[in-house]
């Protein structure tokens, strides 16, 4: 199994988990192949946004979850109509520090997984071998079954390699060509780009000026998207989309910060009711401000970049994007008013407009 490696596409899921099946009338068992339900919220939790972010990866994309400092325990590849290939990682990939013993090795046959056929990854650009990997594995046809998916991950992580909590985990998320794709909904971090550096060599550094953090953000943001146009326009910003909805992000003039903006809708009144609606907004999204400005409905957030730390600014640009796609739809529907896709087609790209998505 190739630890940086690949695999390939998904469909959509009904969203339900595998039940218990009684293996002897005279005393019931779980079905050996369906994981436990995880019994700490944070693990349901990442449970649940895995399969969401399986059930978005589009053929030949690749998601990795790494154990922090160690390397990849469980990849996945979306394979379009052929379905979808999850691997796990075998002894000859692990550490010594981390290889499996006897009973782990005796759970992953109980939860399905199918031994290794290969010591040899296939050749690049062969792509997904049907029937064979180098690491164990279990192939999904299409659509693929996410939450069940999601779930089989998730006890492999706990049980087999012994991962306490998500916070050991960060992942790295590529299409076939090796450009990143950006998965927010995970809520980990992603993996640090150079192995043989620190996390914090990668990840943190101190502009000297306005135009060192100008240029810092530019590139992080290019980098996660994939979006090579970007540029700055008037106040020191630029602007691209998550769903259909602009996120601006300016640089502040003076000071190391970005400001990040996302218009939700206009030709609204302030009424009581909408006042009611954007505090109880304010208060169930945190780091986020709603407001009223002219009739418009704005979200807002700021990220302090002394140091510059391109995950904080990229999860902030997520969190932002992904609750003004909610909160404009739960508005929209209670006060009307227009959207930005109403209100134009496209959603801006670079300085100048044009379309362009964050995954």
């Amino acid at each position: 199994m190739r630890r940086t490696a690949a695999l390939q596409s998904p469909a959509r899921t009904d969203g339900r988990r595998p039940g218990r099946t009684a293996v002897r009338a005279a005393a019931p068992k779980p079905d050996p192949t369906t994981p436990h339900r995880p019994a700490s919220r944070s693990w349901r939790a990442f449970e649940r946004a895995l399969a969401q972010a399986l059930a978005v990866l589009e053929d030949d994309h690749f998601l990795a979850l790494d154990r922090k400092r160690s390397g990849t325990l469980v990849q996945f590849g979306a394979r379009g109509a052929a379905g979808l290939r999850i691997e796990a990682a075998p002894n000859a990939s692990l550490p010594e520090s981390e290889q499996l013993g006897r009973r782990e090795l005796r759970l992953l046959r109980r939860l399905g997984w199918r031994r290794p056929t290969t010591k040899a990854d296939p050749p690049p650009g062969q792509g997904i071998v049907p029937d064979e990997s180098s690491g164990f594995f279990r192939e999904y046809p299409h659509p693929a079954p996410f939450a069940a998916v999601a779930a089989l991950a998730v006890e492999t992580l706990r049980e087999v390699y012994g991962v306490a909590h998500t916070g050991q985990l960060v992942y790295r998320a590529f299409e076939s060509t090796g450009r990143a794709i950006l998965l927010p909904t995970l809520r980990l971090n992603r993996a640090p780009r150079d192995p043989n550096r620190s996390d914090l060599e990668v990840l943190a550094r101190r502009p000297k000026n306005q135009d060192e953090l100008k240029s810092a953000l530019l590139e992080a943001v290019t980098e996660a998207t994939g979006l090579t146009d970007l540029e700055y326009g008037e106040h020191d910003g630029f602007s691209l989309s998550y769903d259909g909805t602009p996120v601006f992000l300016r640089v502040d003039p003076d000071e190391p910060v970005v400001y990040l903006m996302a218009p939700l809708l206009r030709g609204l009144e302030l009424t009581p009711e909408l006042l009611a609606a954007l505090n109880e907004a304010n208060n169930d999204q945190q780091f986020l401000n709603f407001t009223l400005l002219d009739g418009s409905v704005l979200a807002s957030t700021s990220v302090d970049c002394n140091p510059f730390i391109p995950d904080a600014v990229l999860r902030a640009m997520a969190r932002l994007g992904k609750a003004a796609v909610e909160v404009s739809r739960d508005l929209h529907h209670q006060f009307g008013g227009e959207t930005p896709a109403e209100a134009r087609e496209g959603a801006p790209r670079g300085a100048n407009g044009g379309a362009a998505t964050v995954n």
